[in-house]
């Protein structure tokens, strides 16, 4: 009888319903055949053909076949599947429940594993009722021959499917429980579900069963707020360096782009495309309609072969999308953070962010996607500030100041590695050659210094254009007000200056000619106006509109008065509305 069957047999008979001490401990001299390092790399051979553990898989598998939990943090692309892909095979009837986050990505795993030849089912929404009832008789089976059992965090809620586990936890069956996407678990992670806080039951209703948590991107709060949540008191923890050495990380800024509007910034995105003509990339986005338009501008690009997917498309759609990017038969996806999770494609040479995402653990991990078979590959962040303002405004509870974490990675001085391992607790000096590919900052930190004062002081002026936006707002609360105020000393040249900064914001305009309005019918002595006279419009630039604004005293006769300069476009650009 060989090694592997002497472990079921013992596991089968001795194993048994009564689960007293002396069963116990037969079954754990049992294991100790299977736990051996060789045995593991012979499995590892024969069901996944391949020759050798990566770094933190074997301590994983071993935690798993002890019966211990553990907290698995490895990079992407890092092998985490193995880690509860292997361990069944280390039985003859034994099986893995894999709680995994999206149906397109248990599906795809689901697929990939019964190519293998492993026995995998998948249990969710979609199931059919013949397919429950098939997986609900394999579970209640002593001699089952199912390895792989995939859920979602809801599907797991089912009462008959409890139930049917139960009566594997009763026959030693169920192995263990993988928690795909941990991060998911935690409030303080970035991809917060709320029905992964259901599953701190499992420690409860199945107490001998070991839970194996794993993601790619969890800082040290999120860590122990995994432990928390699941209820995994002396959990084993497996990490190693969130580096990765063949990415290169850029960040362009959007308003050094031409002249800073969507266009450009658009056209700069095709030309990056075009320059690695027959690479596949993902192209991230935090609208669906941004999404939408991207793509359908791709798509009149010549030579671009590309898909949209997000939540809003129907799902055969998006199956199918799936199926043709891991297929290979798709060279671009521009996508939502929903195509994201599992994205099991190795050639992908880059990705790029159309918004700043909405925190550094985002960033990680969806640019993790690109360089999984360890060549160099790069990551490109188009940022604005008004993008990490959109992602400060929609920040909630723990996740209060991601947006200036964001920030300083983006339109900060310093190497990009760097900061981004240093989010994740890790200390490190900036890109090192020829180990690593070189980030933007570190391949010239002059430019790129000089290029980031010259958006802070844009910033600047654009802060002050917006508290005189106010001010000019709270003097026309009333017409008392107004009154009051431009009969105080110094308030003609305030007006100017204050008008001078935002008269070429066009969605000003119509305050201004409110402000004409409202000072005229008060007889003040200053006005802002829109004047048609040929010889002012000849000298004036339009700012987009028919009349230049000016200011000017009121009476005619000063109409023509040297201090009645019309107002000139100031350099300063104000910030465009992104997608």
């Amino acid at each position: 009888m060989s090694c592997t069957k002497r472990t079921a047999v013992i596991f089968k008979f001795k194993c048994g319903r009564n689960g007293d001490m002396a069963s116990r401990q037969a079954c754990d001299e049992a294991m100790s055949c299977a736990l051996s390092s060789e045995r593991l790399r012979d499995i590892l051979s024969s069901q996944f053909n391949l020759s050798e553990f990566r770094q933190g898989q074997l301590d994983s598998i071993k935690a798993t076949l002890e019966k211990k939990d553990s907290i698995v943090i490895l990079p992407t692309g890092a092998g985490k599947s193995l880690t509860f892909q292997l361990p069944p095979f280390t039985c003859d009837y034994a099986f893995t429940v894999v709680v995994s986050p999206l149906i397109s990505l248990a599906r795809d795993q689901v697929e990939k594993a019964i190519d293998r030849g492993i026995d995998a089912r998948i249990w969710n929404s979609e199931t059919r009722d013949s397919e429950r009832s098939s997986i609900l008789s394999e579970l209640q089976c002593e001699e089952t021959g199912l390895r792989l059992l995939y859920v979602t965090p809801e599907g797991l809620q089912s009462p008959i499917l409890k139930e049917a586990l139960k009566a594997a936890y009763i026959y030693k069956t169920l192995l263990c429980f993988a928690v795909d996407e941990a991060h998911c678990i935690s409030d303080w992670g970035h991809d917060f579900r709320p029905a992964y806080a259901g599953l701190r039951s499992l420690k409860v209703e199945f107490p001998c069963t070991p839970v194996s948590c794993l993601t790619a991107s969890c800082t040290d709060e999120v860590q122990k707020n995994i432990q928390e949540v699941m209820g995994l008191r002396n959990a084993v923890v497996i990490k190693h360096s969130f580096n990765r050495p063949n990415i290169k990380y850029e960040v362009k800024c959007k308003a050094l782009i031409n002249n800073g509007g969507e266009d450009a910034v658009l056209k700069d995105l095709i030309a990056f495309i075009k320059e690695r003509k027959g690479q596949c990339g993902i192209i991230y986005a935090r609208l669906r309609t941004t999404c939408d338009w991207i793509g359908k501008e791709l798509e009149c690009a010549e030579g671009i072969d590309v898909a949209v997917y997000h939540a809003g498309k129907d799902s055969t759609l998006r199956q199918r999308v799936h199926s043709d990017w891991s297929s290979g038969y798709l060279q671009v996806v521009v996508a939502t953070v929903a195509f994201g999770m599992g994205i099991d494609r190795a050639d992908v040479r880059w990705v790029v962010h159309w918004n700043a995402p909405s925190s550094l653990e985002g960033l990680f991990q969806e640019s993790g996607r690109a360089g999984r078979d360890g060549l160099p590959s790069v990551s490109v962040v188009y940022a604005s500030q008004s993008d990490i303002d959109t992602v400060s405004k929609l920040e909630k509870g723990t996740r209060r100041g991601a947006s200036l974490q964001v920030g300083n990675f983006l339109l900060a001085p310093g190497c990009r590695r760097k900061k981004l391992l240093a989010f994740f607790g890790e200390k490190r000096c900036p890109c090192m050659l020829p180990a690593e590919q070189v980030c933007d900052f570190c391949l010239n930190p002059n430019l790129i210094t000089k290029q980031l004062l010259q958006i802070d002081q844009e910033q600047q002026e654009c802060n002050n254009c917006m508290k005189d936006q106010e001010s000019m707002n709270q003097l026309m609360n009333t017409d008392s007000n107004i009154h009051t105020t431009v009969q105080k000393p110094g308030t003609k040249s305030w007006l100017w200056s204050a008008a001078s900064r935002y008269a070429g914001r066009r969605d000003d305009l119509s305050m201004c000619a409110d402000f004409e309005t409202r000072v005229l019918n008060l007889d003040a002595k200053v006005q802002c106006s829109f004047v048609v006279d040929n010889h002012i419009l000849s000298a004036c630039d339009k700012f987009g509109h028919d009349s230049p604004i000016h200011l000017r005293v009121s009476t005619e006769s000063e109409h023509d008065d040297v201090r009645n300069i019309p107002l000139k476009r100031r350099k300063f650009k104000p910030p465009m509305k992104q997608r």
